[in-house]
């Protein structure tokens, strides 16, 4: 069964909560703005500090997890705050979209 998203997007990515509030706990505190970058079979999550951009925490990606066609590098920027206000309140479901 095909899941429906009322919204286009780029890509939609299909991970564990858990392992999305791991990510999220290791770099809260490193800066106020979270990019995330998807790129063949490969999530990235860096942080920017003092408008340096840290060091990405990188997860390979099975084939089951990419749920749209990806062809090209897709980023997107979010402030940490709110990424990390999302990730207390997902705790209860078993995966994320």
């Amino acid at each position: 069964m095909e899941k429906y998203y009322p919204n286009k997007y780029a890509v939609v990515i299909c991970m564990p909560s858990i392992m999305f509030q791991k990510v999220c706990d290791d770099i809260r505190d490193l800066g106020n703005t979270l990019l995330i970058t998807v790129y063949s079979k490969t999530l990235e999550f860096s942080c920017y500090s003092d408008n340096k951009l840290q060091e990405p925490i990188t997860l390979e990606l099975e084939p089951t997890q990419v749920l749209v066609s990806l062809d090209n590098v897709i980023e997107s920027k979010y402030k940490l705050k709110d990424v990390t206000a999302f990730a207390k309140y997902i705790k209860y479901h078993e995966n994320i979209h």
